[in-house]
């Protein structure tokens, strides 16, 4: 299987508590944190060792094939939570093809790599981070009645004519996108 993402982030609770929400999300109802959209259903448990590793099946109807795994450590407080997405299919042909003309720029590895975690690295300039902010903001419009107000302050990084180019990017390329979803297009490599 080929790795499309992967993320790390450290939670407070210890290796054994998380270990067992990923086995049993639903097991405090009182306390519910998996919440699944109207095209995900609910994960089946593939593989489990207890408590450093859980596997996911897929989340999505459209995704038979992914796969979630979640590798758990004890970290310097909790439990150091990596997640990566794996799929059978390689990584939509878009992608490459944007990574190619990326690094062709002169973008560099690191900073792609990075680039799914930016606001926990330093490879990013405060005008970048305010780009990429909004771009978030604009793309995960539905979230922003639950999300935390963001760290940066895009008003003072950016000029009025920079949060309107970016504004205007990020609906394009969202639009883009969903066009080419829905429409099943074919991307060549």
């Amino acid at each position: 299987m080929e790795t499309v993402a992967s993320k790390e982030k450290n939670q407070p609770a210890p290796p054994h508590v998380i270990f067992d929400d990923l086995v049993s999300p639903n097991r405090q109802p009182s306390r519910p944190w998996l919440h699944l959209l109207d095209d995900e259903v609910a994960p089946t448990v593939l593989e489990s060792a207890r408590p450093t590793r859980v596997v996911w099946s897929s989340l999505w109807t459209k995704r038979p094939d992914a796969q979630v795994v979640f590798d758990l450590s004890g970290g310097r407080s909790g439990t150091d939570l990596r997640w990566t997405l794996l799929t059978d299919q390689p990584a939509p042909d878009d992608l490459r093809m944007h990574t190619r003309d990326a690094i062709q720029k002169g973008e560099t590895a690191d900073r792609l790599a990075v680039l799914p975690a930016w606001w926990e690295s330093q490879y990013f300039t405060s005008e970048e981070q305010a780009a990429l902010t909004l771009a978030e903001q604009v793309t995960r419009i539905g979230d922003e009645h639950t999300a935390a107000p963001p760290a940066i302050d895009v008003e003072q990084a950016l000029s009025p004519q920079q949060v309107a180019a970016v504004t205007w990017l990020a609906v394009a390329i969202n639009g883009w996108n969903r066009i080419a979803i829905a429409s099943h297009y074919p991307v060549a490599p």
